[in-house]
């Protein structure tokens, strides 16, 4: 499961726009001098900054997305961004048309200058020994720098590669921490992964603080898990309303195992 759900960010992150960590900084620098102050540009899309994006983008009639996307960059006058690098565009399109070996030509070059969404691609594609020969280590190297330019998949990806031991040796501690840095972000894989850590180490009041957190922001994964949770008793009341609650929000997301304890429990 902890597999799929990697491969899964991983294919969702290849098709998103990103900004490096320069841009970041650069829109936090224009949105203050514009009246919206987001505090120290430091480079990180934060939730502080994508707050302050989204009342930017809100009071400009622009599409609502808390992202700094091309729209907002254009609206935000005066300001000196970098465009989207050809590099990065190339790279999609070649990833779209399944061209692999192209693919990894434009986003080597664009890794080459620090962007932080293609470090984490040839990471993934590293990773997964798609285009390139299979490369733990390089998979490793590229996800460290680009966590460091504020990717919290990047943090995400490293933390499952030290929770599983992925060419590495385990090490439940740095996932910990990895993971606990991109939840300041707001990312709702690493607060189900630290759930699930807590669960397994049976300290079950942080499990059930991170898997609700991770639950409430519709990670499906996270849902099952509290379903069963409460189906079992397993660290708190066993509640048959409660556990069918969450196996349901899990199903509507085309959870196959939660559909099924759905049925199981319809007798009940």
């Amino acid at each position: 499961m902890k597999k799929m759900v990697a491969v899964i960010i991983f294919i969702s992150l290849m098709m998103s726009p990103f900004a490096s960590a320069n841009q970041v900084k650069d829109i936090q620098e224009a949105l203050n001098k514009a009246g919206y102050y987001v505090g120290k540009p430091d480079g990180v899309l934060g939730r502080n900054t994508r707050k302050i994006i989204l009342k930017y983008q809100k009071d400009h009639g622009l599409k609502q997305t808390g992202k700094p996307n091309q729209e907002t960059i254009n609206k935000l006058k005066g300001m000196k961004i970098s465009p989207l690098k050809t590099s990065m565009e190339k790279g999609r399109a070649a990833l779209k048309k399944e061209n692999y070996t192209e693919a990894v030509k434009w986003f080597k070059q664009a890794s080459k200058q620090g962007n932080a969404e293609a470090l984490v691609i040839m990471a993934g594609l590293y990773e997964q020994g798609i285009g390139v020969k299979k490369n733990p280590k390089l998979a490793i190297k590229s996800y460290l720098q680009a966590a460091k330019n504020g990717s919290t998949i990047a943090q995400t990806s490293l933390g499952l590669i030290y929770l599983n031991g992925d060419g590495v040796e385990k090490n439940i501690k740095k996932a910990k921490a990895l993971f606990y840095k991109a939840t300041k972000q707001g990312d709702v894989h690493a607060k189900f992964y630290l759930g699930k850590i807590f669960l397994d180490e049976e300290n079950y009041k942080k499990a059930k603080k991170w898997l609700i957190k991770a639950a409430s922001q519709g990670d499906k994964e996270a849902q099952f898990t509290l379903g069963k949770m409460y189906h079992q008793g397993l660290g708190v009341s066993k509640s048959i309303h409660t556990a069918r609650y969450w196996l349901k929000q899990a199903a509507k997301q085309n959870h196959f195992e939660a559909q099924k304890m759905v049925d199981s429990l319809r007798s009940q």
